[in-house]
């Protein structure tokens, strides 16, 4: 009887750690989902092949405007306000547009970091308006997680009303060259 409760509660554990186990799993897979979605959206983003780059290695800092994983157009150098690069003294440079290329649907900043370090760079699109629809404002405030506004359209009674939006973006990457780390 003792060796039949033991293996009995030896099962019991099993039981547990396996439930324990595809838990923690689950969260982890939902964490992992909800911190995508955002990379998932309508944005701008920077992206190397490689953060990791030797002293006047050539490189081309993709400029993606849709998803972190593709772009769906160009953006033009007429589009960008500002662009900066920050050596690892400290010192900012603005690329010309001769540093840019691009093809259907991706821009490309193109650098050669000539010393060690750390290195941030920074792109701000100029500002744009649209027109939308009161339907597709509301979507928007509730898709892009802005509950705050939405309410406000709703207690001011203004679910109906088109909107004009004004926005700009603003990214950066920060990238290493060579094995020195700066600030």
């Amino acid at each position: 009887p003792l060796r039949l409760a033991c293996a009995e509660v030896g099962k019991s554990e099993k039981i547990r750690s396996e439930f324990l186990m595809k838990r923690k799993f689950l969260v982890g897979l939902l964490l992992s989902l909800v911190l995508l979605l955002p990379a998932l959206a309508h944005d701008l983003f920077l992206k190397l092949d490689n953060y990791f780059v030797a002293v006047n290695d050539k490189i081309s800092v993709k400029i993606l405007n849709g998803s972190f994983q593709a772009s769906e157009g160009a953006v033009t150098f007429a589009r960008i306000r500002d662009v900066s690069v920050v050596s690892p003294k400290g010192e900012r440079t603005n690329p010309k547009e001769t540093d840019f290329t691009k093809d259907d649907k991706t821009s490309f900043l193109n650098l050669q970091p000539t010393e060690e370090g750390n290195y941030v760079v920074g792109l701000s699109t100029m500002t744009r308006e649209i027109d939308l629809e009161a339907k597709d404002f509301n979507e928007y405030l509730s898709h892009d997680g802005i509950p705050d506004t939405l309410a406000e359209r709703k207690r001011d009674k203004e679910l109906n009303k088109k909107v004009r939006e004004r926005y700009a973006k603003h990214v950066k990457i920060i990238f290493q060259v060579g094995e020195k780390q700066s600030d």
